[in-house]
């Protein structure tokens, strides 16, 4: 995920599966960073630094293992802000925790984050935002869409232990999860299919 990005810097962040070294090759120069681990979750935040130009393309890989962009999608692009600043600020949240079917457009209405950055590869660049900013939370746990429970349940190794619908008491373990595999992607309902 681009994290962070100025006139002459930008830092992508990437959670993995395990501890590795993250490099990020852009404009003919890599970048890399080692992950940290925070209760069991690793990541990495690598700095690109001394830009002098927008970078048209760019990849992550783990360990030398190519994990983005993924196959079949456009390159991932980093824009620098103008040295003047923000001229065009869109913002947003993911709105809806279920997948993006016929059906459940039907239902639930159209994702507008989500069609605004379909929309973005096509559009010309006058209509390309300087800024993103992501509104609210972008976790929907009260109403999982069956893909999501799924993603969830293949991921356990145990059914979720801890408080019962009675108990006000902390959950004293938690649900160790499964394996994992590295991907810098998403979950499946928001994979492209």
């Amino acid at each position: 995920m681009l994290r962070y990005v100025d006139s002459d810097s930008a830092s992508i962040w990437v959670e993995t599966a395990e501890p590795c070294t993250v490099t990020v090759e852009a404009d003919g120069r890599s970048y890399r960073s080692p992950t940290f681990t925070v209760h069991g979750h690793h990541y990495a935040i690598v700095d690109l630094v001394e830009l002098s130009q927008d970078i048209a393309s760019y990849s992550v890989t783990l360990d030398g293992e190519q994990v983005w962009p993924m196959a079949g999608r456009p390159p991932s692009r980093i824009r620098l802000l103008p040295p003047e600043g923000v001229r065009k600020l869109a913002f947003g949240s993911c709105r809806t925790s279920v997948p993006h079917d016929a059906a459940h457009v039907r239902t639930h209405g159209d994702d507008v984050l989500r069609a605004f950055g379909e929309h973005l590869p096509e559009a010309g660049e006058e209509e390309w935002p300087d800024l993103l900013l992501l509104l609210g939370d972008q976790v929907y746990a009260d109403n999982p869409s069956p893909d999501m429970l799924a993603y969830i349940r293949s991921r356990r190794s145990t059914e979720p232990q801890g408080r019962s619908p009675t108990s006000r008491s902390t959950p004293s373990s938690t649900a160790r999860r499964g394996p994992r595999r590295r991907s810098a992607g998403c979950c499946p309902p928001c994979r492209p299919r």
